[in-house]
């Protein structure tokens, strides 16, 4: 708990405009941290989560063995989803999987979409410059819009209308993947996946 609230510092931290003390104290007072009001663990430190990557005897990627896990309902397209998605495999097909997928991210492959993922991150640093003294939300404005807008760069999503309707989209699908989504959250999710799918 946070001595100054009285709340568990992993909430605080998903309500602070800068969660990054919040996750630097956590780190050095309680790296591997239990978030009570949720019933799981949250690790800070690298060489821990790194450890625990590479640990399938006490550790799942599955969020599905999470206790407060939530289903999507019976026959959508998200329940298929959660119960095909490589976190649900075992290492092995996992394994098998990202050696498959790992041929499309070679240093070769990625320099052949060099050029696209330049003009993304171009795009959205170009208007951050020259800006001194001002407060700059980067997380929003570069950081959080750049996986997403590559992502439909190099599947062909052209840019413009299509493409923020794409990054809007894959935003909501993801948080109905958190173990913990609410209800909401998942019929959102499912929604998402529906219109991408048109």
């Amino acid at each position: 708990m946070s001595p100054q609230s009285g709340v568990d510092p992993f909430l605080e931290m998903l309500e602070a405009k800068e969660p990054g003390p919040l996750v630097n104290g956590l780190r050095e007072r309680d790296p591997v941290h239990f978030v009570a009001p949720l019933g799981f663990w949250f690790v800070t430190r690298y060489d821990d989560v790194k450890r625990l990557f590479n640990d399938p005897e006490n550790a799942t990627q599955d969020s599905r063995a999470f206790e407060h896990f939530v289903p999507a309902r019976e026959g959508t397209m998200l329940r298929s989803l959660q119960e095909s998605r490589l976190s649900a495999r075992g290492p092995e097909a996992h394994a098998r999987f990202r050696k498959l997928f790992s041929g499309a991210l070679t240093p070769r492959a990625v320099r052949r979409m060099d050029a696209q993922i330049r003009e993304v991150v171009e795009r959205f640093a170009a208007p951050l410059r020259g800006r001194p003294g001002e407060v700059l939300d980067l997380m929003g404005d570069f950081t959080d819009p750049i996986p997403n807008a590559v992502i439909s760069r190099v599947t062909g999503v052209p840019p413009g209308r299509d493409e923020l309707r794409f990054r809007e989209l894959a935003q909501v699908l993801i948080r109905g993947f958190f173990p913990f989504a609410a209800p909401e959250a998942m019929e959102q999710s499912e929604s998402a996946l529906q219109e991408m799918a048109v």
